[in-house]
């Protein structure tokens, strides 16, 4: 039979006798052919790879994002790069140059800091293949972004610990370069503020998103004269960190420091005590990925839509770890305040 015939039956045409597919099929099987993925893409002018430029993955959230994301691209017949910046942007923009030239269908991106993928590219004089954030977003505007609901994930904790009566809360995170520390530090300042109590940026450990800085943050906090009496951790590499530390110190939680975190292992459900933690919705923000993957690529950039932040909320669940300080610490704080 013809080339054409045969390349139609491989590729699952819609006008080829299904007797005729069976037999190609059959006799590519027996020949072990497999098909050139070099030479699709060159007809295509695009292939079937999306590149995954990821800070690394020791954090459970990126492991199971990457893993949900191959599983489902996979389905529709995508091939998974993944490449690790760890936090390091001359590494980012080399796997983003990296990547077009492997004429990746699409990339999903958790940038380094607020410069998206596209004004990488721009400034390089590159075509622009579909570009979506994950987990963090960059401030120009100019890309679709995944994320989680951050600040309003961090209210909650925090509007926790205030209804059991804490009042001087601490937090452990990163530097403000990329958004999910920006907008954990809000959800903590709106708390605040929505309860009348004032914002102490001393009780606020700003380093790294690393286990060492989780610990060395911990200690900060609770050995000053005036320790937080309850410690936010916002993100996984300081969970750890933080934990060591407060086992190192000799610490009980809750009876000497309260602990919350916006990252739910699946172990700390069985930590002793349990820990009051946000889940964040890891399949859900990968699920969204791929949806938006499945929709833009191949569209023409004068068809594509504004780009869209689609923010997924979290999951807050109370366990042990918050220690009660007074039922009503509004009310105290009101009537000391009179009392003055």
């Amino acid at each position: 039979m013809s080339i054409a015939t045969a390349s139609r039956s491989l590729s699952g045409h819609p006008r080829v006798d299904p007797d005729t597919r069976a037999r190609v099929v059959a006799a590519a099987q027996a020949l072990g052919y497999r098909p050139n993925i070099a030479a699709q893409a060159l007809k295509r002018n695009r292939t079937t790879l999306v590149g995954l430029v990821l800070p690394g993955v020791t954090s459970n959230f990126y492991a199971e994002v990457s893993t949900r994301i191959q599983q489902v691209l996979g389905q529709d017949g995508y091939q998974v790069i993944l490449c690790l910046h760890q936090e390091d942007p001359a590494l980012e923009r080399e796997h983003l140059l990296r990547l077009a030239g492997y004429q990746v269908a699409a990339i999903v991106h958790a940038p380094t800091g607020d410069r998206s993928a596209r004004s990488v590219y721009a400034e390089a004089g590159l075509p622009v293949p579909y570009v979506v954030e994950i987990n963090r977003h960059s401030l120009d505007g100019s890309t679709d972004a995944v994320c989680c609901a951050d600040e309003d994930g961090v209210q909650r904790l925090a509007e926790d610990l205030i209804e059991h009566g804490h009042e001087r809360i601490g937090m452990i995170t990163a530097q403000p370069r990329e958004s999910t520390a920006r907008e954990r530090l809000a959800g903590l300042q709106a708390a605040l503020r929505n309860a009348g109590l004032p914002y102490d940026d001393t009780l606020v450990a700003v380093g790294e998103y690393s286990e060492k800085w989780g610990a060395e943050g911990l200690r900060r906090l609770v050995q000053r004269p005036d320790p937080a009496s309850a410690v936010i951790i916002p993100a996984n590499a300081l969970v750890l960190g933080a934990l060591r530390a407060v086992s190192e110190l000799g610490l009980d939680i809750p009876a000497d420091v309260s602990v919350v975190t916006f990252a739910d292992f699946p172990w700390h459900s069985v930590h002793r005590p349990p820990l009051t933690s946000m889940q964040r919705p890891h399949e859900e923000m990968a699920d969204e990925v791929c949806r938006l993957i499945a929709a833009n690529v191949g569209r023409s950039p004068q068809l594509a839509a504004e780009p869209v932040l689609v923010r997924v909320p979290a999951q807050l669940t109370i366990r042990a770890s918050v220690k009660t300080l007074t039922d009503d610490p509004i009310a105290r704080r009101t009537a000391g305040q009179e009392n003055r």
